[in-house]
């Protein structure tokens, strides 16, 4: 599969760019996964937010993630306390990852998450990253050097477990 990969904010998208971003997450977390919750947050929107798009060469959106500054206290927060992270520690907050269906066991995911990790390391290379990994997910994000750092607790009826990634 032939991809271009764009790496931008929230501002500096067209409509159209969006649209494909929210109907693609929406598509996987909402109805593939059937787990309604609010999946268009202000979180997007924060100007140091970055959003990973892998477009394929037709223009479509084959698969997504963003990454964001947060804090310890954020990240502990958003997983329901007991996360073992210092909460005056900054972070980066990887999510929202997902794949169109077709794009599915073709490496794109790996390509993504790489991209990700690279942009994290490059705005601060002395910062952990942290993900809220849906439970049968823990392997795929422990080969990316994730480790579990809290208790498993459920998110909108779906089991999630906090990882973080040393910087390093």
């Amino acid at each position: 599969m032939n991809t271009y990969f764009t790496v931008s904010n929230l501002n500096q998208m067209s409509a159209l760019e969006v649209h494909r971003i929210y109907k693609l997450r929406v598509d996987v977390f909402v109805n593939e996964q059937q787990c309604p919750y609010a999946e268009i947050d202000d979180t997007d929107a924060l100007p140091d937010t970055f959003h990973i798009r892998a477009n394929d060469r037709a223009g479509a959106l084959a698969g997504y993630a963003r990454i964001h500054p947060d804090t310890g206290a954020g990240f502990r927060a958003k997983c329901g306390g007991g996360v073992d992270i210092d909460d005056d520690r900054v972070l980066w907050q990887f999510g929202r990852f997902c794949l169109a269906p077709g794009s599915r066991g073709t490496g794109l995911g790996a390509a993504i998450m790489k991209d990700a990790l690279k942009l994290a390391k490059e705005q601060n290379p002395d910062a952990d990253v942290a993900l809220t990994a849906q439970t049968p997910l823990r392997d795929y994000y422990e080969s990316y050097g994730f480790r579990v750092c809290g208790d498993e607790f459920d998110w909108d009826g779906m089991m999630h477990l906090p990882m973080v990634r040393p910087a390093g």
